[in-house]
C-alpha cells in the first residue's frame, strides 16, 4: 500500500496569546513529511473516524498534482476550525495526523484522526474531520490513503507600530 504524506502548518489568524515567561522564544515545530504517529509522542488515537465509500481492495495509486494542490488548500483551511477552538481555549497548540483515504473517483471512503499531540475539544476534532471529508480530484492508478501531519499554532502577534 503506498501512503502519501504532505506536512502542513496551519496558523490561525488574529491575536495571539502572550507567551509565558517561563518559555521565551519556544516554538511548536512542523510536522515533517516523514512524520509518523509513532514520532509525534501522540497520545491514544482519537475516535474521530468517517466512514463511507468503497475503498475495499488495496490502494495502491499515486497522487496526482491536482489531488496535491486540493489536499493542500483544505489542510491550509482547516485553521477556521482552528481558529473556533483558540476562542474556547487560547492556549491551544500542537500537531496531529489526518489519515484520508481516497477512492479512484476522488470520493472520500475513511477520514481520521490518527494521532494527536493537542488537548482540544471534540468540537475542533468534528469540524477538522468533516472540513477535509470531501471530494477530490482522483489519484492516478486507483485509490490511495493520504496521511496529513498537521502543526497548529497561534499566528504571531503583530508587533506594535513604531514611534
Amino acid at each position: 500500500m503506498r501512503v502519501l504524506s504532505l506536512s502542513f502548518l496551519v496558523l490561525a489568524c488574529g491575536p495571539a496569546p502572550a507567551p509565558k515567561a517561563e518559555n521565551p522564544g519556544v516554538e511548536v515545530p512542523r510536522a515533517e513529511p516523514e512524520a509518523t504517529a509513532s514520532t509525534l509522542e501522540a497520545t491514544p488515537p482519537v475516535p474521530r473516524v468517517v466512514e463511507r465509500g468503497s475503498c475495499s481492495q488495496p490502494c495502491n495509486g499515486s497522487a496526482s498534482d491536482a489531488l496535491t494542490a486540493a489536499l493542500r488548500e483544505r489542510a491550509g483551511q482547516a485553521r477556521k476550525c482552528y481558529e473556533q477552538e483558540l476562542k474556547r481555549n487560547p492556549e491551544t497548540r500542537g500537531r496531529l495526523l489526518v489519515t484520508l483515504t481516497v477512492a479512484e473517483d476522488g470520493a472520500p471512503c475513511e477520514t481520521k484522526i490518527t494521532s494527536s499531540t493537542m488537548n482540544v475539544s471534540s468540537e475542533f476534532e468534528t469540524c477538522l474531520v468533516r472540513h477535509l471529508d470531501t471530494r477530490y480530484p482522483a489519484p492516478t492508478g486507483g485509490c490511495i490513503q493520504v496521511v496529513l501531519p498537521l502543526a497548529f499554532v497561534p499566528a504571531p502577534a503583530s508587533a506594535p507600530a513604531g514611534p
